[in-house]
């Protein structure tokens, strides 16, 4: 506050200085015990008074600064106090003080406490006006300028001779931003030294390494609130945890009434240059705090950075004889009035002396292994200096501590809890004594092996090398009938491969501060977790070898129990078996830190491969990815359209390519419908070329191809002497205007509202203010407008705080203008701002979570109302609707009913959905005019239709109808019909069924005419000696065939199907039912 209360001073006018020789600054601050008006001070010279300052209202105008022109001379210094002890008091121990100096002298006078009954004091006065007065010679010095006079601050004013306050100094930024959970474009830095903005101090990134980097020039500061934010507060630094310095991570911040956190930046008068610290943190973003001693029960692989809380010992390899013991003492909220020692009867086997636990989290339980005897009676000695044993809650504390003695098989020995009550033992207690036990099954020995994990007799357990190795690994298949059996490999173990890690969260808000590593030989998996957004469980692929077993760490802290009783996770071998399952913790009472591990030894199966059958012919139509035997059984692809209605329809292709529609369209370049994409033809328009602007004077109605020769109508007047003549137009349309002469400048004097043409005459007005007191009187107006202006003092500078748009003459009261949020209960809200630059963001609540079904992009805070997208068809219409669905994928494929059964008759291909109309087949005879006509059937079987002829032997005898050459019999020679099936009769019948015999067709020919053969694959015969013409149709009646006279007529080319075949011989007409087949 003083030194904003210096910097208004100087930014005032030194209005006057010139006229004085000397100058002086005075800073002084009441005691704090001041009342209204109890403490004053007087500076005088001569009959003027320089300064004047009291202590009014109490305790709130304690401190004065002023730069105050002087002559050269003395001046006159007076102290008041209402009490004896001046501006000092010893009983509230307040700081007082006043000095006075200038730019030539420096300090001419400094006094600090300012009590005046020191001797030293001269008295004026009594009770209860008491005071002090000294004086003090000025001199000669030029105007004070005001400025930053560090030479080594960024804003150094060589021609400054009076500090402003205001020097900076070059502070270098670094965050590295690669654990940045989102897409941003620009980091920014936010704080007090710019007014919190989201926009003024970028950083930079120019090697893209997402390290952004920066410098700033910031004014001295023993405390600058700041902090990182990104895109104009888009987002900023929130570290999360911060109650209770509980983020290990981000200790550097401070969580202010409001549940925003910042960072702390001291500037004291010279450069900065900060550490490069991870988004929202104080480390580098590769740093994990934990425990660094690898001795230690609590041991981090991870751990870059010593958390300072490594306890415990490791377990020890015990000698002959001996097993060890678990001391797990738990310290109460006064840990450093605790002490134990553990006894046998030769003495103490271990101590922990009062102060051991001094500083320890209560609560947190430690573990001690010590070696000891096996089968010897041992006690334990528990203190307490205080006398209320370890009962922490007694006396205002939250946990009472104890103390536990398990063997190495985790058997418990002895627990206090058990026996005390509250642990309440008051100064000392001693345990009964209790036996060590034998050594454990497991054994803490040594295990002699083989250790080199590349030889076939390799021992993951061994811990001592018994010189035992066998001869080196050979990884390949030794199963001879294997597909890649290798005759030199000695195992088939497959070497290395991936492990299947699934990791779960009971509430799918995230795992908080727990997290999962996995640890072989010298590899440390990445930290595995669940973050608030990722659901219920996660899956990773973890690559490990067969050479060394791997142990599973589960990391938590105090700060986590809500989310660790939520924690689960399952480590799946390669062929999906179950390795490593830990199941929810649920609720229970967790001792922290929680540093869970599990042990296990890779194994990822065998390399042989089976030989598998098959065309291996990538190129080939049966190509078998999965086989890696060729059995020869490969057929070449035939690449085509398989599209039968297409242009370029191949029917001999197997494999589908690419088909080309049949298009329709006029394939002629010079019509007016051209279709270039056209290949086969259709009907043409030709090109008329001519105007086809309808307002053009050509304009052609006809034409359908512009000839861009179009002649526009102009239309205007065509009097070349009125006023508005236009050269241009072609077509009068009645607008011409006489002139008339005349002023044209409505300003002037003589000015003509009628005139249309200027003729020069014009008399210029000066308009203008004719007042000499006015602001803006114009000498050279001789027509007063009304437009003088008073002089109006004020600020008229536009972008001061207290601009006054009406003032005209400044008076050097402008205040500048601080741009900020001013509105409270904003989330950017400055207290500092005076003018609302529009900048508010208001608190708006919401998901946000971009990936959410409902996710709100005008939110900047997140309510917990995220809910996951499922994506699916949501329309409960459709075939495949997803009732859990709530995103759209388009996936919906329509309900079509129908019948979906391919064997019946109304099979509908397109159906999904069984209507229950299926009909089945009946196969057989449908025609209604057969003999053997089957009402029943529904299916056509052509095949099984037989037609009686109605011949004198009766229905089928000797042949049907529909044997064409029994039908061509009896078309030849009714006789054979109609009377008896002879001997000439089975002559023609064999004629017609072999194509081959002696027999005359002339003799037989029914009026002299014979169509053979009939039904016909192809060509088609009429014998006959008469002058004939004949037409064939179709069974639409349409004519396919005109001839005369011929004997052949081809229908080869002609569909399958019946056709009629009409012979005329001058007024007569012979018809003939034809039938065409293959």
């Amino acid at each position: 506050m003083k030194k904003f209360i210096l910097f208004l001073f100087l930014c005032l006018p030194f209005l006057g200085v010139a006229q004085n020789q000397s100058w002086f600054e005075v800073e002084l601050e009441f005691g704090g015990f001041a009342s209204s008006n109890t403490q004053g001070i007087v500076i005088t010279q001569g009959s003027d008074t320089l300064f004047e300052a009291y202590s009014t209202p109490a305790n709130q105008t304690l401190y004065h600064y002023s730069v105050i022109n002087a002559d050269t001379g003395d001046i006159n210094i007076e102290l008041k106090s209402a009490y004896s002890y001046g501006w000092y008091s010893y009983y509230y121990q307040s700081d007082s003080y006043l000095n006075i100096r200038n730019y030539t002298q420096g300090e001419v006078l400094d006094l600090v406490k300012l009590d005046f009954s020191n001797n030293n004091i001269n008295w004026v006065g009594y009770n209860p006006s008491y005071s002090f007065d000294t004086v003090v010679n000025l001199l000669s010095q030029p105007p004070p300028y005001a400025g930053c006079m560090d030479s080594t601050s960024s804003s150094y004013n060589p021609n400054a001779n009076l500090s402003n306050g205001q020097c900076t100094y070059p502070v270098s930024f670094a965050v590295d931003m690669n654990s940045y959970p989102d897409t941003f474009s620009q980091v920014y830095v936010s704080g007090q030294f710019n007014s919190w903005s989201g926009i003024w101090d970028s950083l930079a990134d120019p090697d893209g390494d997402n390290i952004w980097t920066g410098t700033i020039d910031i004014s001295n500061n023993p405390g600058w609130l700041w902090k990182y934010s990104v895109d104009n507060w888009a987002d900023q630094e929130l570290p999360p945890n911060m109650q209770n310095n509980q983020n290990p991570y981000a200790t550097c911040f401070l969580l202010d009434a409001y549940g925003f956190t910042n960072r702390n930046l001291i500037v004291d008068g010279a450069a900065v240059v900060l550490d490069t610290n991870c988004w929202e943190k104080c480390l580098d973003c590769e740093d994990i705090i934990g425990c660094t001693d690898s001795t230690s029960t609590e041991f981090n692989p991870w751990a870059t950075v010593s958390d300072g809380q490594c306890q415990g010992n490791p377990i020890p390899n015990c000698g002959p004889g001996e097993t060890y013991l678990q001391v797990y003492f738990v310290p109460d909220n006064y840990g450093s009035e605790s002490s134990w020692t553990l006894y046998d009867d030769n003495g103490a086997l271990y101590s922990a002396p009062p102060g051991t636990y001094s500083g320890y989290q209560p609560g947190v339980g430690i573990s001690y292994y010590i070696c000891v005897d096996t089968n010897v009676l041992v006690d334990v000695v528990i203190g307490d200096s205080y006398g209320d044993g370890l009962n922490g809650t007694l006396y205002g504390g939250t946990v009472n501590g104890n103390l536990q003695v398990l063997d190495c098989n985790q058997n418990t020995l002895f627990n206090l809890a058990d026996s005390v009550t509250n642990s309440n033992f008051g100064y000392l207690y001693t345990s009964p004594q209790f036996s060590t036990g034998s050594a454990c099954s497991s054994g803490t020995s040594s295990i002699a092996g083989c250790m080199n994990p590349f030889s076939t007799t390799y021992n993951p357990n061994a811990t001592v090398s018994d010189g035992t190795c066998g001869p080196p690994r050979v990884v390949g298949c030794t199963d001879t009938t294997s597909f890649n059996y290798d005759s030199t490999a000695n195992t088939s173990e497959v070497m290395t491969g991936n492990y299947t890690l699934k990791i779960y969260d009971g509430q799918a808000n995230g795992w908080g501060g727990t997290w999962l590593g996995i640890k072989q030989g010298d590899w440390l998996s990445p930290q595995y977790q669940i973050g608030p957004n990722d659901g219920y469980n996660l899956i990773f692929d973890v690559p490990l070898n067969i050479y060394e077993p791997i142990e599973l760490y589960l990391f938590t802290t105090s700060q986590s129990q809500g989310s660790i009783a939520q924690v689960a996770y399952t480590l799946y071998g390669p062929e999906g078996d179950t390795i490593v399952d830990v199941p929810y913790w649920g609720a229970q009472l967790i001792q922290f830190p929680v540093i869970q591990t599990t042990t296990s030894q890779p194994t990822f199966g065998d390399v042989c491969i089976e030989r598998i059958f098959g065309c291996t012919d990538s190129t080939s139509f049966n190509f078998d990815p999965l086989a890696n035997t060729n059995d020869g059984s490969c057929i070449p692809k035939i690449i085509g359209c398989m599209n039968p209605l297409s242009f370029n329809y191949d029917s001999t292709a197997n494999v589908a390519g690419d088909c080309i529609p049949i298009i329709v369209g006029c394939m002629d370049s010079t019509s007016f419908n051209y279709d270039s994409t056209a290949n086969t033809a259709g009907a043409c328009i030709p090109v008329i070329v001519g105007c086809m602007d309808s307002t053009s004077f050509n304009f052609d109605p006809l034409a359908n191809t512009p000839s861009n020769n179009c002649i526009p109508k102009v239309y205007g007047c065509t009097d070349p002497t009125s006023f508005n003549y236009d050269s241009t137009a072609n077509v009068d349309d009645g607008s011409c205007i006489a002139r008339v002469y005349g002023c044209m400048d409505s300003t002037a004097l003589n000015y003509n509202p009628l005139a249309n043409t200027d003729n020069g005459s014009c008399i210029a007005k000066v308009f203008g203010c004719m007042n000499p007191q006015s602001l803006n009187f114009n000498p050279l107006a001789n027509v007063n407008d009304g437009s003088c202006i008073a002089r109006i003092y004020g600020c008229t500078d536009s972008t001061s705080f207290n601009y006054n748009p009406l003032a005209n003459t400044d008076d050097s009261s402008c205040v500048p203008i601080v741009y900020g949020c001013t509105n409270p209960t904003s989330k950017n809200y400055n207290p500092l701002a005076n003018t609302d630059d529009g900048s508010c963001i208001p608190y708006i609540y919401g998901c946000t979570d971009s990936t959410s079904f409902n996710y709100n992009p005008l939110a900047n805070t997140d309510n917990g109302t995220c809910i996951p997208k499922i994506y699916g068809c949501t329309d409960p219409t459709a075939f495949n609707y997803n009732p859990n669905a709530n995103t759209e994928d388009f996936s919906c494929v329509p309900i079509v009913y129908g019948c979906t059964d391919s064997t019946s008759v109304n099979y509908d291909p397109l159906a999904n959905t069984d209507n229950g109309t299926c009909i089945t087949a009946v196969y057989g005879c449908t025609d209604p005019n057969a003999y053997n006509y089957n009402p029943n059937a529904n299916v056509s079987d052509t095949a099984a239709c037989v037609y009686d002829a109605g011949c004198i032997d009766g229905p089928g005898n000797p042949y049907w109808l529909n044997d064409p050459c029994y039908a061509w019999v009896i078309d030849v020679d009714e006789y054979c019909c109609t009377n008896s099936w002879d001997p000439d009769c089975q002559a023609l019948y064999d004629y017609c069924a072999t194509q081959s015999g002696t027999l005359d067709l002339d003799e037989l020919a029914f009026n002299n005419i014979v169509v053979f053969p009939n039904p016909t694959t192809g060509n088609l015969n009429i014998k006959t000696n008469l002058d004939i013409t004949y037409t064939l149709y179709d069974f639409t009646g349409r004519v396919i065939i005109e001839n005369s006279n011929a004997q052949t007529i081809d229908i080869t080319t002609l569909p399958n199907g019946v056709y009629f075949l009409s012979i005329k011989h001058h007024d007569k007409v012979f018809n003939k039912r034809i039938v065409k087949e293959d």
